[in-house]
């Protein structure tokens, strides 16, 4: 295992976050909290320092008085549990501890069974698997033993200790099963170099005080006091991580259009070849190249581990970010010069090809030549880049100055940095010098909350307790139903069964749930590839890497968005020695709601596509709607047959292009090319554009202005022709059909991943009848959006005229939009096509017959993404998200929830957000965990949770099967909601029955 050492202590190593390394120092000073007398059950009398030398004496004379053929648990172990640390009701094991069917071989208890213990001789290694300590003939490690037991034992257990003489460890409740995490104390160079700093350490963090339950709860207990504080520092970099983010955006911006030699950057922008958002979009990337080299520099995934260690040395000395943020500590590099930049851009172009001078893999991707043309070769003076840097790399906390840890960061909290930066607003003031380039919402004069200021506080990002928990109920099933099947039909296929398993989020954002499944996967592969529970980091990293490589799928409308879940997947599974993974055939940009399905497409134009909306002429529409019903009714759809229709439509050899690209290596940056060609390819092919270009047609006919009777229009006399030409169609329509989609992001999900959805052969009936296709993938997770689908005008011109948006009250915000026809034409424009975007997105979904359950009335983004999960999904997959309580027991819900319930829903876990669960959602507003699968009789109930730990509360659950529901709710058939499982269920009398 391999260790972290940043605080100083020479014998104590932290692997993961437990508790950082600043926190550790605190306690050594005796400056945490619970650390008075009383709290180590100290007399007020006795001095705790002096008490601390009285203990150290005793433990070296029990290291040095302990014969080696003693046991080392007898001799040793139990002696400094019980008189040095203070475990005196310490009590042996006899007997394995079973939690349901599985039994952990512990070896002592103490805490009256709340503090579990595994003791074991010197000739155990804690981290190799053995025998002794499996169950069912399985091997495990004392490390995995210890940690698949506090992760089972749900209740009264938190926090373990695991020892072998030579090494003592503190380990916690880690569900996620990631990359092993807890604090290791190496008590043989400790003892034989009479540390007493760490020995110090390891009593005041050890004792007996800090794992015992208070107020008879393990999650009162003062380590777990501890944890929590450590994670509101950790939360307050975060907060500070991404203030100094958007200032880092802020100096590179105006730094790179201020500098007298960038004359080319500055033409390209006044001639409008480089937009606003474009630079933009440059610099964000710039950002992502310092946050992934942070990362990879702190955690030694950089370099090959047989690198030439001169050229190692060589990259450390001269060419590292560390070494630039070294110097952004000292103002005298503060200057006007351009040295370090030119410097960073080496590192940058050694990155993107690869160094043998430097020890630099060629990793491609975020630092290919394509990613940052412009800044690339533009320069900034020292000063600029080192301001960003240090805002990047430090954060102040009251008058101290604090770095931040990247290495124990996870890349999920960085996600949130990222995702609290997709609704910045750039501004670039080009009149008169220097240029200037900001945020909507920097000035003072606008009001606090407008522009850039309401999105930096992270309020959409989800709980990593959230997203474990839904791991676990939708992801853990499918994965140990593959793996009983693969071991039980094809033991030595049981890993490529593993990375058979298809996971994907619909509104993946920065990647948060994709994470966290590659993690559970990845700990699973790992298991299988090595044949133990323990694994280094090599070895979890090449697992982790496959899982995204192979299992992965997201989709978000936001294209920042998707190359955030791209950096973080990067970040992740960077492996030394490797390139980036080729993710843009996994991980695309589109809106996953509105897209043609075969179903549809099988259908036809239909009439709802000329349903007039803002914009439109009503007597077009007319026109149009009435032509489109007389031409379907003359074809009857049989104008043409099977074996007249477009070749180039038959899907068989999209699905055999992707599968292909799937099992193209990808181990150096050769490779990466070669599946960006090959995906390119595919893109390019006669049978992905001619399908494309029918798929996009028929959404362009809801989204098409309908103003002049005269012009082309998409109906379906011409969508029966492109069927069976994909040539027959006038060019001007042709680009406005492409301008369309580009426009709305059609995603057509049968033709983005082929190898998922299938069209059904002749005479098969589909998987999902309402879409069309056969399959769908195995898990689904996410946290789509709870908005509206509407447009906001109070939203809209918050960015735009902070004026209109802060009008009095809405008819006073109708007239300054009224006035601005004359005031201001151009943002007048833009807000009419803003409107006829949604409208038209609004009769989308009404008129589409994708969303049957949700899709009418006042249309709720959350409602339409759960029933898209239902219809991704295949027959045997699972879905796990989180959505407003509301979708089981509002009336305008209920027939989604019928939908959903009858067979189909595993559990609804209610929450009140009273504890602030979600930061930037009012306290009283109620959401919900919903996992969904197949034919299930019963369903798991908890509600009015106001946190993750009453999840474990067995008084706050209750199961009720289909048919219960029914009988308690039999005219609506939405949820009855109990706070507790023994409230009395009162019965409805059905309507009819009345």
């Amino acid at each position: 295992m391999k260790k972290s050492q940043e605080h100083g202590f020479t014998t104590i190593h932290i692997e993961g976050h437990l508790l950082p390394p600043e926190f550790l120092q605190q306690v050594a000073a005796l400056k945490a909290s619970y650390q008075a007398n009383g709290d180590y059950g100290l007399s007020r009398s006795l001095n705790l320092k002096d008490e601390l030398g009285r203990y150290w004496r005793i433990a070296l004379d029990f290291w040095t008085d302990t014969p080696a053929r003693i046991s080392v648990v007898q001799g040793w172990l139990e002696p400094l549990l019980i008189q040095i640390l203070g475990y005196h009701d310490l009590v042996a094991q006899s007997e394995p501890v079973v939690l349901g069917e599985r039994r952990f071989a512990l070896s002592h208890q103490a805490g009256h069974g709340t503090v579990p213990l595994l003791l074991v001789d010197r000739a155990f290694d804690l981290d190799k698997a053995d025998p002794s300590f499996g169950d069912e003939g399985r091997r495990r490690s004392p490390h995995g033993l210890m940690q698949e037991y506090l992760n089972a034992a749900t209740t009264g257990c938190l926090w373990g200790v695991i020892a072998n003489g030579q090494r003592l460890r503190l380990m916690r409740n880690n569900p996620s099963l990631t990359r092993p995490t807890c604090i290791e104390f190496d008590l043989e160079q400790l003892f034989q170099e009479q540390l007493y700093a760490d020995f110090a350490l390891l009593w005041l963090l050890c004792h007996d005080s800090r794992l015992r339950p208070r107020h008879d709860q393990s999650v009162h207990c003062l380590l777990e006091s501890w944890r929590q504080q450590a994670q509101q520092t950790g939360e307050r970099a975060l907060a500070n991580l991404r203030q100094g983010v958007t200032t880092a955006l802020r100096q590179l911006g105006n730094g790179f259009v201020q500098q007298r030699d960038n004359e080319a950057l500055r033409q390209a922008i006044q001639h409008g070849r480089l937009r606003e958002d474009a630079l933009f979009q440059q610099l964000l990337r710039l950002v992502y190249r310092l946050l992934l080299l942070f990362k990879a520099e702190e955690r030694q995934l950089l370099h090959h581990p047989e690198a030439d260690p001169a050229h190692v040395l060589l990259y450390q000395q001269g060419y590292a970010l560390a070494r630039l943020r070294d110097q952004a500590l000292k103002r005298r590099h503060y200057d006007r010069h351009t040295d370090l930049w030119q410097g960073l851009t080496i590192t940058f172009r050694a990155l993107g090809h690869g160094s043998e001078s430097l020890a630099l893999p060629a990793l491609g991707g975020l630092f290919a030549s394509d990613q940052c043309p412009d800044l690339d070769t533009a320069l900034i003076d020292n000063a600029h880049l080192l301001t960003a840097i240090y805002a990047l790399a430090f954060f102040r906390s009251g008058t101290t100055l604090s770095r931040i840890n990247y290495r124990d960061m996870g890349t999920e909290e960085l996600g949130s940095v990222y995702e609290s930066l997709l609704e910045l607003h750039p501004r670039l003031e080009v009149h008169g010098w220097p240029w200037q380039f900001s945020f909507v919402g920097d000035a003072q004069q606008e009001q606090p909350g407008q522009g850039s200021e309401r999105k930096l506080t992270g309020s959409y990002y989800t709980p990593p307790a959230l997203v474990h928990e839904l791991v676990r109920s939708a992801l853990d099933p499918v994965l140990e139903q593959v793996l009983e099947r693969a071991l039980r039909q094809h033991p030595h296929q049981a890993e490529a069964a593993l990375l058979g398993i298809r996971i994907c989020d619909p509104a993946c954002g920065s990647g948060h749930f994709l994470l966290a499944a590659a993690r559970r996967l990845a700990a699973v592969l790992a298991r299988l590839q090595t044949g133990s529970d323990s694994h280094d980091p090599s070895q979890w990293q090449h697992a982790l890497r496959q899982v995204v490589r192979h299992c992965l799928y997201g989709v978000d409308k936001n294209p920042l968005a998707v190359e955030l879940c791209q950096t973080a997947l990067w970040i992740e599974t960077l492996e030394p020695g490797k390139p980036l993974t080729f993710l843009d055939h996994r991980i695309k940009c589109g809106d996953s709601l509105v897209g043609a399905t075969p179903a549809a497409l099988a259908l036809g134009i239909p009439d709802a596509a000329f349903d007039p909306v803002t914009g439109d002429d009503r007597k077009v529409c007319a026109a149009l709607k009435k032509r489109n019903r007389l031409q379907r009714e003359s074809l009857s759809g049989a104008l043409f047959r099977d074996d007249e229709l477009d070749a180039r439509l038959e899907p068989g050899n999209l699905t055999t292009t992707m599968k292909q690209l799937n099992q193209l290596p990808a181990d150096t940056l050769a490779d990466v090319q070669a599946q960006q060609q090959h995906y390119e390819g595919y893109q390019n092919s006669e049978s992905y554009r001619a399908s494309r270009l029918l798929a996009d047609s028929w959404c362009a006919a809801f989204m098409m202005r309908k103003v002049d009777a005269n012009a082309p229009a998409i109906t379906e006399e011409s969508f029966q022709r492109l069927r069976r030409d994909a040539h027959d169609l006038p060019p001007a329509l042709q680009q406005r059909i492409e301008a369309l989609a580009a426009q709305y992001r059609f995603f057509h999900w049968q033709l983005e991943f082929p190898e998922v959805f299938q069209l059904p052969t002749s005479g098969q009936p589909p998987d999902n009848a309402t879409m069309g296709w056969c399959g769908g993938f195995d898990v689904l997770l996410g946290n789509p959006p709870w908005e509206m689908l509407q447009l906001d005008p109070q939203e809209f011109f918050s960015t735009r005229d902070p004026a209109v948006a802060g009008a009095q009250h809405m008819s006073a915000r109708d007239a300054m939009i009224a006035a601005l026809r004359e005031r201001n034409p151009l943002l007048y424009n833009e807000y009419l096509d803003n409107v006829h975007q949604t409208e038209t997105v609004q009769n989308f979904i009404h008129g589409s017959k994708r969303y049957p359950s949700s899709g009418f009335g006042r249309l709720n983004l959350a409602y339409l993404f759960s029933e898209l999960f239902l219809n991704l999904k295949n027959i045997n997959g699972r879905a796990g998200f989180i959505v407003p309580s509301g979708i089981a027991t509002d009336s305008f819900a209920q027939h989604l929830f019928n939908k959903i319930s009858a067979g189909s829903l595993v559990s609804l876990l209610d929450f009140e957000n009273r504890e602030a669960i979600f930061a930037g959602v009012h306290r009283s507003y109620k959401f919900a965990l919903l996992t969904l699968g197949n034919q299930i009789s019963s369903t798991r109930f908890t509600f009015f949770a106001a946190r993750t730990e009453h999840l474990l509360e067995r008084e706050r659950q209750f199961t009720l099967s289909p048919e219960e529901i029914k009988l308690i709710n039999p005219n609506t058939r939405t949820c009855p909601v109990f706070r507790m499982a023994d409230e009395p269920i009162p019965v409805i009398v059905s309507a009819c029955r009345a």
